[in-house]
């Protein structure tokens, strides 16, 4: 019962050290699940760059393989962009899933 508590605690450290309150830009933590919002790749960069950052000087670090970490463009037109975090190659993707809910790349929801 402890490890969840301490995983708690380590998380809610990692939020107040990370946010900086910038406009366009809101990180939502659930659990392990992580999710930043922003309003352009250069924001997304800079607050993907403080969580490797914050979690690397805790000895922790971000799963970037295995499919686990990706992101996901919201736009009216398609447009392939980059996202490196820890000089890994983040794979865009065209929806997502995220606290079951079902998000697609055009701001829907699919069942």
């Amino acid at each position: 019962m402890l490890s969840p508590l301490l995983f708690i605690i380590f998380m809610d450290k990692c939020m107040r050290n990370i946010s900086v309150g910038d406009l366009g830009e809101e990180t939502m933590v659930y659990a392990d699940d992580v999710a930043i919002v922003a309003n352009n790749m250069k924001q997304l960069q800079r607050v993907a760059n403080r969580w490797h950052e914050e979690m690397s000087q805790n000895e922790m670090k971000i799963n970037t393989g295995s499919g686990k970490t990706e992101f996901m463009v919201v736009a009216r037109e398609d447009c392939e962009q980059d996202l490196i975090i820890c000089e890994n190659q983040i794979n865009q993707v065209e929806k997502c899933k995220y606290l079951g809910v079902h998000l697609n790349k055009r701001n829907g929801q699919e069942g």
